[in-house]
């Protein structure tokens, strides 16, 4: 079996090629919606581009995101999810949607990427953890 670091960029065809690149394309977009929810845009010139040099780097800049989304979504309130919600796309295209699916988007779009990661992971004979939301809901249940 491969080395983790190979496995982790080897390019198996998928849309980002890698795990690696899969996991920076999803860390991106969640730099650029959070960029766009706090009005502090997020300079990004294609979906492809790569945020972390190696995958420790990667790790902290997770980590780092996690805390900022707790942040965000800690500092909302009710009446919020109810808003209309104006952005920019890439493309400099306006567009104003309600703020509760543009948010469900962002959590979408990285659960999406997260079950390519675990395509490539099974393909790759590794058995990769549980995704589905109902489980960690369960985990918890006892608390």
């Amino acid at each position: 079996m491969e080395t983790s670091k190979g496995v982790l960029t080897k390019d198996v065809g998928a849309f980002f090629g890698s795990i690696f690149k899969t996991l920076n394309h999803t860390l991106l977009a969640e730099e650029i919606w959070l960029g766009r929810f706090t009005h502090r845009p997020f300079d990004a010139p294609s979906l492809d581009m790569i945020l972390a040099e190696d995958f420790d780097h990667l790790v902290a800049l997770r980590m780092n995101m996690d805390s900022r989304i707790i942040a965000l979504t800690n500092n909302l309130r009710e009446s919020d999810f109810s808003k209309a919600f104006s952005y920019q796309d890439m493309a400099g295209n306006p567009h104003i949607l309600p703020f509760d699916m543009c948010l469900t988007h962002m959590f979408n779009h990285a659960t999406h990427h997260r079950g390519q990661v675990h395509h490539i992971l099974s393909s790759l004979d590794y058995d990769p953890p549980q995704l589905d939301l109902i489980y960690y809901m369960l985990e918890g249940e006892d608390d």
